[in-house]
């Protein structure tokens, strides 16, 4: 039976990685585990203000664009 992925490794897409290398999957590991804590984070708040929640959803919406983009340019890192 196939693993369910986590929302955070089908963005970083943990599975895809043709040379197999270890690097290269602990880094997309890593950038998958912080982009599930801060959803985990948001669904655990309990009923913020309109405000709040806007301002959190547009935080953590910043937060996990720049994730993507920083695994991307550390995979690249690693790979050159």
């Amino acid at each position: 039976m196939t693993e369910q992925l986590t929302r955070g490794q089908q963005v970083m897409s943990v599975s895809f990685n043709p040379g197999q290398r270890e690097d290269v999957a602990a880094i997309k590991q890593i950038f998958a585990d912080a982009y599930d804590e801060i959803d985990k984070w948001i669904n655990s708040k309990p009923n913020p203000s309109l405000d709040q929640e806007s301002d959190i959803i547009h935080l953590a919406n910043t937060a996990k664009m720049f994730l993507e983009t920083a695994q991307m340019y550390a995979v690249k890192a690693v790979t050159r």
